[in-house]
């Protein structure tokens, strides 16, 4: 598992670098101030029972950002439906 966290991490990290759209540039920026985040409380020594309720902490953070990657989704749609309405409109 972990070697698979660390190819996928490798992976976004990469699509991110090289990523011609600027507001990647913002993702990427606080996915590397996240990444450092976690790279220190890697270094930390906790019981058995702390590392139980990081990993509880963990999966709440990752049910919201998977919610707010749908709810991104999903204005998008809504974004490019609208375009295409206005686009429609403007050329019957």
């Amino acid at each position: 598992m972990e070697k698979e966290c660390a190819e996928e991490e490798l992976t976004l990290r990469k699509n991110l670098q090289f990523s011609k759209a600027p507001c990647v540039s913002l993702t990427a920026k606080a996915y590397e101030e996240i990444e450092l985040i976690i790279q220190r409380a890697k270094k930390e020594d906790f019981s058995a029972e702390e590392k139980i309720l990081l990993a509880e902490y963990a999966l709440d953070f990752a049910m919201q950002a998977a919610d707010r990657a749908l709810l991104s989704s999903l204005k998008a749609i809504d974004a490019q439906m609208t375009q295409q309405e206005q686009d429609e409109r403007s050329f019957p």
